[in-house]
């Protein structure tokens, strides 16, 4: 007997799964396959596994997350017997939602089980090696999945909570997609188009009598991006008409249009009517002084997060996940503070991580003597948007030949050598300017492990230099910054400096071995619109209500950054 498949529909409530189900299983028996219809972990034909997953929705029996977490998941070591028996009687089986729901609303939505690794061995205990032949992530925005729900007019658990929840469930989707190598279907289109992308991934499975082999063949890391871009050639083949392409600026190329979308004069990048008109799907506004970047531009992005820029006359100011992130009315009292301390005297190679305004790379381009810069940075939209609407801001420094644009995961990055950009002895400078730790991508990012392999690319007597957040306005996360870039080998010096658009904001120098380093701003250091060197003592010194504190680091295990964070401003 002919073994069968093990497929799961996966993704947020509202993105379609039961209309996808039910079409799929529809091909399936027009094509005279054996099929079978489950929801994950609620089995029909599991009483044990209905028993305890409605327990787990009844109100009169109130539980916390921990609880939650177990009983699910007992629910499907139940439920996936009988999934395994039936493909060993050789049925197709379409699951709906697996394990990933579990990891993206009690972990990621939720943050209630601030606990990575325990989690995935609870889970890895209940499923027991029964793995899906194939896991396909439905996408799509935020704003179109509470649509949906709220048409379908059921009262299911997550279907009316908070648009910053549904944020973080979607970005803990995508990021275990990326994570885990499964392909993701971008679920905006008419349910016929999304059927058809669906059907070309179960054919390949279906196709390959080793299902081990088929999904090694289409589990290969495939974006969001490359999925459209992908599905766009296949239907302009087809119909032989060329509508635009759902868009990532980044790839000026794809659009459909021959006349550029942006064009250089005299040294500075501007948009052609045509990437007005391209970008008119990405953004809300083209002309207006505040647009928001739609999820057209980014859609796989860490944190499914949306870019905003707002204009008041000649104050631009940029925002990431809805937090700030700088004001060009006094982003060089940050990037001054953020900079020139971690260059001491005679850097020439600097690794930036996040910061992808590029104005970190202005004020390293300005310093004589740099002459490599490494910048890796997550999102492509940001370095399209830092080249294009910031360029004046940061002076096009992230088009200078001496600056190495990388698009890539951090810690990803940070795990594998790379020679053709790491120079031999390490960099002399590192920089990490990221967005405050309040969701668990970032939050891995904010961790011991995290800065352990920073050392790995850093010179014997390298610089490292953090963006720590505020020690007044969040004390627990500032303190827990230093003390988690101590516990990875560094001696460290904190200081922190007056922005006014950010209030007391602080940062982490750091050396490895026992010696911390002294800030100092480098001799050869050009003409300085904030910081000197009587500045730079000063921020060293820290008053009563912002005292130092000693605590345990932050940790892939244990995230201890991320309740920092939740607990609020003071």
């Amino acid at each position: 007997m002919n073994r069968g498949r093990y497929i799961v529909l996966e993704g947020p409530e509202g993105v379609g799964k039961t209309t996808q189900i039910q079409e799929l299983a529809r091909r399936l028996q027009a094509a005279g396959l054996p099929v079978r219809t489950l929801r994950e972990p609620d089995s029909q034909s599991d009483l044990t596994a209905r028993a305890l997953r409605q327990l787990t929705q009844d109100p009169r029996y109130p539980m916390n997350t921990n609880t939650e977490v177990l009983l699910y998941n007992a629910a499907r070591s139940q439920s996936l017997q009988v999934i395994k028996k039936s493909v060993e009687q050789g049925v197709i089986c379409i699951v709906d939602r697996n394990y990933l729901t579990t990891l993206a609303i009690q972990y990621y939505g939720r943050g209630d089980v601030p606990d990575y690794e325990t989690i995935n061995k609870i889970i890895a205990f209940a499923v027991n090696g029964v793995e899906p032949d194939l896991c396909i992530v439905l996408d799509a925005p935020v704003q179109v999945l509470k649509e949906r729900a709220h048409s379908r007019g059921q009262g299911e658990r997550f279907d009316n909570l908070d648009e910053a929840f549904l944020e973080r469930v979607r970005a803990g989707y995508l990021w275990e997609a990326k994570q885990r190598n499964l392909p993701v279907v971008f679920a905006t289109e008419d349910a016929e188009a999304v059927a058809n992308n669906i059907w070309t991934l179960v054919a390949e499975t279906l196709a390959n009598r080793d299902a081990s082999k088929a999904l090694a063949a289409i589990s290969e890391p495939v974006s969001v991006g490359q999925i459209i871009h992908e599905k766009k050639q296949a239907t302009e083949k087809a119909s032989g008409t060329g509508d635009k392409e759902d868009m990532v600026v980044a790839n000026a190329s794809a659009a459909n249009s021959d006349e550029p979308l942006v064009e250089k004069v005299d040294g500075l990048f501007r948009i052609t009517p045509a990437g007005k008109n391209y970008l008119s799907d990405a953004v809300t506004s083209v002309d207006g002084n505040v647009y928001a970047f739609t999820d057209k531009l980014s859609p796989i992005t860490i944190a499914a997060a949306m870019a905003r820029l707002s204009r008041r006359g000649d104050d631009m100011r940029l925002y990431l996940d809805g937090g700030l992130q700088f004001s060009t009315r006094d982003e060089y009292r940050y990037t001054e503070s953020l900079v020139y301390p971690v260059l001491g005297d005679g850097a020439r190679s600097v690794l930036v991580i996040g910061g992808g305004d590029g104005l970190a790379d202005r004020e390293l381009l300005r310093q004589p003597g740099i002459d490599k810069i490494v910048h890796v940075e997550l999102d492509p939209a940001v370095i399209t948007l830092a080249r294009t609407t910031m360029h004046q801001a940061n002076a096009g420094a992230l088009d200078s030949p001496r600056v190495d644009v990388v698009i890539a995961d951090a810690m990803a990055w940070l795990r594998e050598p790379h020679p053709d950009v790491v120079p031999a002895g390490g960099f002399d400078a590192v920089i990490v300017d990221l967005p405050d730790a309040d969701n668990p991508i970032l939050g891995r990012l904010y961790s011991q492990e995290f800065y352990t392999l920073v050392t790995r690319t850093l010179a014997p007597n390298g610089l490292v230099v953090v963006q720590s957040g505020s020690p007044y306005s969040t004390p627990a996360a500032f303190w827990r910054t230093v003390s988690t870039i101590q516990a990875a080998g560094f001696a460290v010096t904190p200081y922190h400096v007056d922005v006014p658009t950010f209030g007391d904001w602080g940062f982490t120098l750091g050396r490895r071995g026992d010696i911390a380093p002294i800030p100092t701003v480098p001799k050869d250091a050009p003409p300085l619109r904030f910081l000197n060197q009587p500045v730079l003592n000063a921020a060293t010194v820290f008053a009563g209500d912002v005292a130092p504190q000693r605590l345990p680091p932050s940790t892939l295990e244990n995230p201890r950054i991320m309740n920092d964070m939740r607990s609020g401003y003071r």
